[in-house]
């Protein structure tokens, strides 16, 4: 919204209006499709969506409103993409399911970036311009892996590295990206681990580090037997005192302040005009 765009209705929603646009997004999809993650062993336990599903769905929607990839590509020749964060849920699914943070970074890392770039180019075949694509931030910062991880003193730095690894990796390949494609579109990576960074030091003293909606007390206030939206978990009065709002996803002053941290990134690298700099709150 501090772009100047508005919250996008889901792409299911009925008689919603999608003239600003529309939200293709699947909560807990992986990058990795789920045949893809049963080779490695992995089962993905809440949800079989994946980026290449979520993109078939955006195409079906596509080709509703034009006949072919050249009318598509002249109606979305203004149009803002964004695609991601992805991986985060892949990686989740791993190490629950036993996979050390080692093992993720050797055989499951490349693998995603790869689907994440293939859906990049997937997306400019549609006639995009202007393409974001997110990179991910330390699991270890939300609460739910805070708690999990409590007792072990290395995840922390395990998870920053598996981190930096994606991020440089996605970089790396949307730089090439960008020279092959540097006249047909501009492809702009935003760093959510360095603006995540920006957001802790800014909530620091500011707000709160335990969940809003959660249970169990404590630094966080997560019990992953009793998380929120089941019975008896309490939400508080005053969520943009909080960073977390159930354990995985931030409350909305969270991302307000945390995208005051990246517009400025990805105006520049998309060739868009800059607004003026705004306080973070």
């Amino acid at each position: 919204m501090d772009a100047g765009i508005p919250l996008l209705p889901p792409y299911r929603k009925r008689d919603a209006d999608f003239s600003e646009g529309i939200n293709f997004a699947v909560g807990g999809s992986t990058a990795l499709a789920w045949d893809e993650l049963v080779l490695l062993n992995i089962s993905s336990s809440k949800t079989n969506t994946s980026l290449s599903m979520q993109l078939d769905e955006m195409a079906a929607y596509f080709y509703s409103l034009c006949n072919h990839d050249v009318e598509c590509g002249e109606r979305f020749r203004d149009a803002l993409f964004i695609l991601g964060p992805f991986g985060g849920s892949d990686y989740y699914e791993a190490l629950f399911q036993g996979k050390t943070i080692q093992e993720i970074r050797s055989k499951l890392v490349p693998k995603v970036v790869d689907a994440i770039m293939a859906g990049v180019r997937r997306v400019i075949g549609f006639g995009a311009k202007k393409v974001v694509v997110p990179g991910l931030y330390s699991i270890y910062r939300l609460p739910l892996f805070q708690t999990i991880f409590a007792g072990n003193p290395d995840m922390y730095t395990l998870s920053e590295d598996l981190a930096y690894q994606h991020n440089s990796e996605l970089r790396s390949a949307i730089d090439k990206l960008k020279e092959e494609e540097r006249r047909n579109a501009a492809v702009a990576f935003e760093d959510y681990a360095g603006a995540y960074s920006s957001l802790d030091n800014y909530a620091l003293g500011r707000m709160h580090t335990s969940t809003c909606c959660g249970s169990g007390g404590g630094l966080y206030n997560f019990d992953l037997n009793r998380m929120c939206g089941e019975s008896g978990v309490s939400v508080c009065g005053n969520p943009d005192q909080h960073i977390s709002w159930d354990g995985l996803h931030l409350t909305q002053e969270a991302y307000r302040i945390l995208s005051k941290f990246m517009l400025y990134h990805f105006f520049v690298d998309l060739h868009c005009p800059q607004p003026q700099p705004q306080p973070a709150a």
